[in-house]
């Protein structure tokens, strides 16, 4: 299924925008993520609240909005609403095109956000929650949690038999490939 994200207003896309290069980075590559696998991605990236709402939390815990189960946004700031699509693939093609320093900051986030998207495939062709994955793994939800959050971090990377383990839990095997770059 794929989802639409949209900005609440021109004056958040610009406010965002305005973002530091790194959490704009991160921003757009969690909103990717959401376009492809919702909304519920899991912590850190995105945060249920109850009642089908859900705040997308890019790199230092910023909030910018907060969705509906249905993908619908509801923002914090008191403004009226007038909905700006955001498509963050066009969006980063356009900012790495144009500005050297985004390009860096976006690409560097790339093997953390392919790393976390076979998570996540993972778990959702499992039909699972974090919680039950980490139930399966023997491991706290926080814990899974860190898991998936901490691929792209050398210092803090899951090991083999972890990413084993988690596999197993969504009945799957961990297949690891290397390609050449920009294959």
């Amino acid at each position: 299924m794929a989802y639409v994200i949209q900005y609440y207003n021109s004056s958040v896309k610009k406010e965002i925008d305005g973002w530091p290069k790194g959490i704009n980075a991160c921003f757009l590559r969690i909103a990717k993520q959401i376009e492809h696998s919702g909304q519920n991605l899991g912590l850190p990236y995105t945060r249920p609240f109850g009642d089908g709402l859900f705040s997308e939390n890019p790199c230092l815990g910023i909030e910018p909005c907060q969705k509906t189960a249905e993908g619908d946004d509801i923002m914090t700031i008191d403004n009226t609403y007038n909905p700006v699509r955001l498509n963050p693939g066009e969006e980063a093609a356009e900012k790495c095109a144009n500005d050297p320093a985004f390009k860096i900051a976006y690409d560097a986030l790339e093997d953390e956000f392919a790393a976390l998207a076979a998570l996540l495939d993972a778990r959702l062709q499992a039909g699972l929650t974090q919680a039950q994955v980490a139930s399966r793994m023997g491991v706290s939800q926080p814990v899974l949690a860190r898991i998936e959050s901490s691929l792209g971090k050398q210092d803090h990377s899951p090991s083999l038999h972890t990413l084993r383990r988690y596999a197993e839990a969504c009945g799957m095997k961990l297949v690891i490939q290397m390609v050449k770059p920009g294959a």
